[in-house]
């Protein structure tokens, strides 16, 4: 499964295009900022590809998952900090909702 989500993220990132999606530093891999700090995502963009990671989970999965919950902005984790963890966090609800 954590390959296929790999996929998901790292093309829904790619998709959002310019001018933020081309900024995330693919050479840094999953230790890429997403989202917060230096990460180059505004509220729009992060969204946008939030919502695409959503989508593209359902269809591969047969499960839907809400990336963008109250845990998520809880203050007890950061799974939008890097790509990586923000695939980590995918996978927990993918398997969660399975």
């Amino acid at each position: 499964m954590r390959p296929q989500v790999c996929d998901i993220v790292w093309k829904a990132v790619r998709e959002l295009g310019e001018p933020f999606g081309s900024k995330i530093d693919r050479a840094r891999g999953e230790a890429a900022p997403f989202f917060g700090g230096e990460a180059p995502l505004d509220s729009l963009s992060f969204v946008c590809v939030i919502t695409d990671i959503e989508s593209a989970v359902e269809d591969a999965f047969s499960v839907a998952i809400v990336l963008a919950n109250e845990e998520a902005f809880s203050g007890e984790r950061a799974p939008f900090a890097t790509i990586g963890s923000l695939i980590h966090y995918t996978c927990e609800l993918v398997t969660a909702g399975s």
